[in-house]
């Protein structure tokens, strides 16, 4: 599929935009794309992906929303079988709990100044235990890894407290958005990956 729109003269914005000469988000971008009306929810997109799709548009800054750019075209025409879309949100869900979760448990581990020794044990600990947890695939594992953190000692339910504490207090401190860049990294990388593999579950229409 070809289309009208300049990728490279394009600049992806927050939010949903009453029509496109206001800006245009992901999604929006997508429709424009694809020929459909204003709307940022294209009909030719995978519901799953377009919700991950949105979200991840709006918590990016206005530098870093561009990234998102090349996957206009490779949204187009996602949308498939209802298993596909059923996979897709256990995709999501996956990562969300064996990726996302057990990263800033770990960094958490390492940079939350006013946590205890053990408190730093303890996020390690179910840092790992979430990771080498097994893929969820469906609801039997999703209460597997339930089952595990609902196993959390006080120990652990103190030092997420005291991490958001010491993050709440440290906040505009600039040493603490360099702690951050590695990991925020990390996980743009892995919702890149994660992207690509939801995208994979159908035919694309060529570009």
């Amino acid at each position: 599929m070809t289309s009208h729109l300049d990728l490279d003269g394009l600049f992806l914005t927050s939010g949903n935009h009453a029509s496109r000469d206001k800006g245009v988000c992901l999604l929006e971008a997508v429709a424009w794309w694809a020929e459909e009306k204003h709307s940022d929810s294209p009909q030719c997109v995978s519901p799953a992906i377009a919700a991950f799709g949105r979200a991840w548009n709006d918590a990016l800054d206005d530098a870093d929303r561009q990234m998102l750019k090349p996957y206009i075209p490779r949204f187009v025409g996602t949308r498939g079988s209802d298993a596909d879309e059923e996979r897709r949100a256990w995709m999501c869900i996956d990562w969300l709990i064996r990726v996302f979760t057990p990263e800033w448990l770990q960094l958490a581990s390492e940079k939350a100044t006013l946590a205890t020794d053990e408190q730093r044990r303890a996020m390690a600990d179910y840092a790992a235990k979430l990771r080498a947890a097994d893929e969820v695939r469906d609801r039997a594992t999703v209460d597997a890894v339930i089952e595990t953190i609902s196993a959390a000692d006080s120990a652990a339910r103190s030092a997420a407290r005291s991490a958001a504490y010491s993050a709440a207090h440290s906040a505009a401190d600039s040493a603490v958005k360099q702690a951050l860049d590695p990991t925020v990294k990390k996980l743009q990388d892995s919702a890149f990956d994660l992207l690509d593999g939801m995208i994979a579950l159908t035919a694309q229409v060529p570009a």
